[in-house]
């Protein structure tokens, strides 16, 4: 049998700094996506042109998945990030996420809360 090992904490300021930074969230916006978030490209096809490319629905529904928010939350989450961030981008609605989604054929899977994938 295999002896438990038992670590001592010896300093509680540091320890309690690191279990304090677990809840730390920092989230970015790289460049290409930010210059990628509005689609530029006419379908030629009649009715109103898309106003947001697949880039930026797909980083949308990531955000999703990792937080496993539903659509609206998941609506507002990226609006106010976008708002922190002061980028000044259109955030699409809830129900133009799920279409999109449906038209990309990403399906992004659930992660597991009992068994990691």
């Amino acid at each position: 049998m295999e002896k438990k090992l038992n670590y001592r904490i010896r300093n509680w300021s540091d320890y309690n700094k690191a279990l304090e930074q677990r809840g730390s969230i920092t989230l970015w916006f790289s460049d290409e996506t930010i210059k990628g978030w509005r689609e530029n490209k006419s379908t030629g096809k009649k009715g109103r042109p898309r106003i947001y490319s697949a880039d930026a629905i797909l980083c949308v529904l990531m955000i999703r998945a990792a937080y496993h928010l539903p659509l609206r939350a998941v609506r507002g989450f990226v609006s106010s990030l976008i708002t922190l961030l002061a980028l000044g981008l259109p955030v699409p609605c809830y129900t133009r996420i799920c279409r999109r989604a449906k038209e990309l054929g990403q399906e992004l899977t659930k992660l597991s809360r009992k068994r990691p994938t």
